[in-house]
């Protein structure tokens, strides 16, 4: 990508991953095995995510302006980026795939139960596809004109919500130890927190190269923040049905009443979802085309746009048979399946670039 036209601001990528981070963690219950302890997992996750966001913000950091295939490529050879540029490739397209499955069954289920699964998901598509090709200086735009939705309907939300709120939800505490609380926190870090690895593609667009640790590492935070007040607020009304509801965010706004006045504020749940959904999936599909691009030496992305949305469109249909099985293959599955993409390659690569630094400064010296 070596010198790029487009740019994007620090507010820009901050308000992106934010908004990643939460998009479809928000909606679904996530670390559910940990039940009421969901919170512990939460905060493990965080640490854990941190580890995972320093280590590929770290690599860029090191080389400005170069997505990860391309450090590949310059630290281990011309092949050797490629494999890495169709691993990405293919983790980007198949995560991609998995989100818009889950954009489009939460819809159906709550909102367009009587309409055929095509009739939306190819107006989504075709909304994320025009995104994508206007490219990401837009969608960091879009993303800073919803962010400070997303957090005050958060907020607002749990104080409407606080006279339904019951603290012995939480207890008692680790009542089953810290196992399933661990194996939460695994499935936490690895869906949302170590996904942002594929901003290892947007982030070379950012025009402060030096800000890279500190704005990624802010917007897992602040997003880590918002999951944890929103799956506690969730277990202090439900309990623990709460990791038996296929969307408890969605069912807990059915509680949510002023003064006889303000009552039914689902479509609420509904419009965050749209609003975020669309950053995940366009910054999924984004990440997909370029890493396309650089495995074919293209000089653009946006040729491949449409393809990758079409093939991501069909995959989506057919990955799983149903709701149920995604969110147990997300439980079970995809933690380890997930973990050479976020943490194995970013970190063996930031060890090949800290290697050759020390080799050449030995070289220097001498």
């Amino acid at each position: 990508m070596g010198s790029h036209r487009e740019q994007i601001s620090t507010a820009g990528l901050w308000s992106l991953m934010l908004i990643f981070n939460v998009a479809s963690a928000i909606t679904v219950p996530i670390g559910a095995v940990a039940g009421q302890d969901v919170w512990i997992s939460i905060l493990l996750a965080l640490a854990a995510g941190s580890l995972i966001v320093w280590t590929y913000s770290r690599l860029l950091e090191s080389h400005p302006g170069k997505a990860i295939s391309e450090i590949a490529e310059g630290l281990l050879g011309n092949w050797a980026g490629r494999v890495v540029g169709l691993f990405y490739l293919w983790y980007s397209f198949h995560l991609g795939s998995l989100v818009l499955r889950d954009f489009v069954e939460f819809l159906s289920a709550v909102a367009l139960p009587r309409t055929p699964i095509p009739a939306i998901l190819f107006p989504i598509l075709a909304v994320v596809v025009w995104g994508v090709y206007l490219g990401v200086e837009v969608l960091s735009r879009y993303a800073q004109t919803i962010y400070l939705f997303v957090i005050f309907e958060v907020l607002v939300s749990s104080l409407l919500l606080f006279n339904q709120f019951d603290y012995r939800n939480l207890l008692p505490v680790l009542d089953k130890g810290w196992s399933p609380v661990l194996e939460g926190a695994i499935q936490i870090t690895t869906f949302p927190f170590g996904e942002t690895v594929i901003f290892a593609f947007i982030i070379p667009f950012l025009n402060q190269t030096d800000q890279v640790k500190k704005i990624s590492l802010r917007a897992l935070l602040t997003g880590g923040a918002l999951l944890l007040l929103v799956h506690v607020r969730n277990i202090l009304v439900f309990g623990g049905l709460t990791s038996k509801l296929t969307y408890p965010t969605f069912s807990v706004y059915q509680y949510i009443s002023l003064f006889d006045f303000l009552d039914r504020v689902e479509p609420l749940a509904i419009v965050t979802w749209i609003l975020a959904g669309y950053i995940e999936i366009s910054v999924c599909l984004f990440a997909c085309a370029m890493s396309l691009a650089h495995v074919t030496k293209s000089s653009g992305y946006r040729i491949y746009v449409i393809p990758l949305a079409l093939l991501m469109a069909q995959l989506s249909r057919f990955i799983y048979n149903n709701h149920a099985e995604l969110i147990e293959t997300a439980a079970n599955a995809w933690p380890w399946y997930s973990l050479p993409f976020q943490i194995g390659i970013p970190l063996m690569l930031l060890l090949v670039s800290v290697f050759h630094k020390r080799k050449r400064t030995r070289t220097k010296g001498e």
